[in-house]
């Protein structure tokens, strides 16, 4: 829905003990339904970054990502960039 602030799911990976992080991390998932022509632009993942402090952010679409929003992703904490994949 509009007006959601980005998030349309957060999601908590529980920390199990010495098998994980033993922190519960939590995810911000935004998922945007494209036509497979459509980009994404770096200024949709700066608005999702912008809507959380802590945890991962997860960008799922079914369109294109363009080359500058991989660079606006990455200027986060490497350690929360799991990098790019696109699947069908």
């Amino acid at each position: 829905k509009s007006g959601d602030g980005g998030i349309d799911l957060t999601a908590v990976r529980k920390g199990i003990g010495g098998l994980s992080n033993s922190v519960d991390e939590p995810f911000y998932i935004q998922a945007k339904r494209y036509s497979p022509e459509t980009t994404v632009s770096p200024e949709k993942i700066r608005a999702l970054r912008g809507s959380f402090r802590n945890g991962v952010g997860m960008f799922i679409t079914t369109g294109k990502v363009s080359d500058n929003a991989k660079l606006e992703a990455q200027q986060v904490d490497p350690s929360h960039c799991r990098g790019w994949q696109r699947t069908c």
